[in-house]
């Protein structure tokens, strides 16, 4: 019986990697890409003038902001969604402890580097 149970959640194990794969190849990213530290940040973003940074909770990623970034860009704002680390089509970084700190200061830095204050 147990070894029923163990064959099961390794074939729904499997199943959730096949599915996760087809489900980001069905739905290429839609935004830019910049590296920080090594760790490549997927973003999107659209508009002009006093910027607005989303950042999604949990499993999220920025492609559930689409509608939020577009409305805030008719608003007049520049509006910035990122992928945090290890979520999205966002790299996980390697050898990193992922803190919500090292989080905030790679958004940090990477904003930075894209010229917004």
């Amino acid at each position: 019986m147990v070894n029923l149970i163990l064959l099961i959640l390794i074939v729904l194990i499997g199943l959730l990697v096949i599915y996760h794969q087809v489900e980001f190849k069905a739905f290429p990213p839609a935004g830019k890409f910049i590296t920080i530290d090594n760790c490549k940040l997927h973003y999107i973003t659209a508009g002009k003038g006093q910027p607005v940074v989303f950042l999604h909770g949990g499993m999220l990623s920025s492609r559930d902001f689409n509608a939020v970034i577009q409305l805030a860009a008719m608003q007049g704002y520049h509006a910035i969604a990122f992928d945090r680390p290890g979520y999205g089509y966002s790299e996980r970084p390697k050898g990193v402890k992922v803190t919500p700190i090292y989080q905030a200061r790679l958004i940090y830095r990477a904003l930075k580097e894209l010229g917004i204050d």
